[in-house]
């Protein structure tokens, strides 16, 4: 038998990028996050759940993201 590999990251991250574009947020934000967890030193994942939030006027939390991608 053949061992499963985890997903990676930017296949996570494909994923919530489909969502996103799909007008699924809370789908594409909980996702972002999980790829943001698999790769913590990859801004990316972060910044778009960033644009996400921001897109749907949630202010707070676009600029919580934001802030933890610029440090």
């Amino acid at each position: 038998a053949q061992a499963r590999r985890s997903p990676s990251a930017s296949t996570i991250g494909a994923l919530a990028a489909a969502y996103h574009a799909h007008q699924r947020p809370g789908d594409a934000i909980a996702v972002y996050r999980v790829a943001a967890a698999l790769a913590p030193g990859d801004p990316s994942w972060t910044y778009l759940r960033g644009v996400l939030h921001e897109e749907r006027g949630d202010s707070d939390e676009a600029q919580a993201a934001f802030t933890s991608v610029v440090g």
